[in-house]
């Protein structure tokens, strides 16, 4: 029991203070109401039961001896634990987004029943509704009014998992949109948050957009700089090691080129270095992207490297990743996987473009932000530097990209 209570207060301990708070009152013996919680924790209520949902769930299962046993707590466990996506979760259970998010929200609601008792089921007997449970409820219930000012009060976290989640409509539903095309444009007009801040609300739109432009071509210059290293590094008379792991994937088709040069801003018309990258499939934006995929995952790796029920999961056949006296293995199919979710690559694309960043590292060691490529598969994080953060420049991200690794002793502050 002591071991348990130890266990609990750690995991309780790794929470961030506004939640280990919350949490408190939410457990506490004089139970708060829905309200007053939501009130003093500056939470809209919606908000409140979504981050309940998640704080103990997470809580929940990381005590767990060995890998979650029922769906629901599988799929709770990659969303909330190992920090996946519903999208990506989906795609590697062969489940829609929209089974992801209830499995989820079943597990939240089962947990939370056990702990308040099962005679008060969440706070006024409340179901956890994700944020496109909000969204298909105002789609689908014409004329409904409420699920419209529900939709608005949290349109802001709709918008941004409709960013990594997709929503599923059975033949009725749709039909029944076509037939009430005003309700509809009233829904997206909410979705948008059109009101009487439309005209300042455009005026941030394009200086993200234009700032969002600009770093495109940032990343446009770097490409051109690393391929002349590239270049430089290749046998005479073939292409490169990198250039020959994507060619095996094949010709790209036409549409998806034309697209690639229309939407992706990275690749500037005339430029000969992104038509390098274009003859196979791929922008120095979708690099870019491929790329900070990595990172992201190496930095989640580390992270939960202190559980070690979660380090003895690892495989050891993929690539190991290290800092200070911590260490993991990341699979190949792992590293596939966070690769495969860069705008707009082709699935045959994947296992190629993977293939082709490791050729890269091998002559820059650096392109991984904030880690060092040490060979045999191995990566090295990077102490970090101030200045890491904030907006890409053309001279900075050129450095990084362009490192040599007789250089990497003087660290290039990135």
């Amino acid at each position: 029991m002591k071991q348990q209570t130890a266990r609990l207060k750690a995991a309780i301990a790794q929470l961030p203070e506004a939640e280990q708070a919350l949490l408190a009152d939410f457990l506490s013996d004089y139970a708060p109401g829905e309200r007053e919680l939501a009130e003093k924790h500056h939470l809209t209520r919606y908000r409140l039961r979504d981050q309940l949902a998640a704080t103990v769930s997470r809580v929940a299962l990381q005590l767990m001896e060995a890998w979650p046993q029922s769906a629901d707590a599988d799929i709770a466990y990659r969303v909330w634990v190992l920090d996946q996506s519903p999208r990506n979760v989906a795609a590697e259970l062969g489940l829609s987004t929209e089974k992801v998010n209830q499995a989820k929200a079943r597990f939240a609601q089962a947990l939370l029943n056990s702990i308040r008792g099962t005679e008060q089921p969440v706070r006024q007997g409340r179901n956890i509704m994700t944020e496109l449970d909000i969204l298909k409820k105002a789609l689908t219930g014409i004329n409904d009014s409420q699920a419209l000012e529900c939709l608005r009060a949290n349109a802001p976290q709709i918008r941004q998992a409709l960013d990594d989640q997709d929503m599923e409509f059975s033949a009725a539903e749709c039909k029944a949109l076509v037939e009430h095309p005003e309700w509809m444009a009233s829904v997206y007009a909410a979705l948008e948050g059109n009101d009487g801040g439309a005209v300042e609300a455009d005026d941030l739109q394009s200086d993200i957009a234009a700032i969002l432009a600009d770093e495109q071509q940032v990343i446009a210059d770097a490409w051109a700089a690393l391929l002349d290293k590239l270049d430089d590094r290749r046998p005479p008379a073939r292409l490169g090691d990198w250039e020959m792991a994507l060619k095996a994937a094949g010709k790209p088709d036409h549409e998806l080129l034309q697209h690639l040069r229309n939407y992706h801003p990275s690749c500037r018309k005339g430029d000969p270095s992104a038509e390098r990258l274009l003859q196979y499939g791929l922008s120095p934006g979708m690099v870019f992207e491929a790329l900070r995929g990595m990172e992201l995952l190496f930095n989640r790796s580390l992270r939960r490297a202190r559980d070690e029920t979660i380090a003895r999961r690892a495989v050891a056949d993929g690539l190991t990743v290290k800092d200070g006296s911590k260490s993991v293995a990341i699979s190949q199919k792992c590293l596939e996987f966070d690769v495969a979710g860069t705008l707009d690559l082709e699935p045959n694309l994947v296992s190629p473009l993977a293939r082709s960043l490791f050729c890269m590292l091998q002559i820059s060691p650096l392109l991984v932000n904030g880690y060092q490529y040490m060979g045999d598969d191995g990566f090295l994080k990077l102490p970090a530097m101030s200045g890491q953060h904030g907006f890409l420049s053309s001279e900075t991200l050129i450095r990084r990209w362009c490192a040599d690794p007789h250089d990497i002793g003087q660290t290039v502050a990135l």
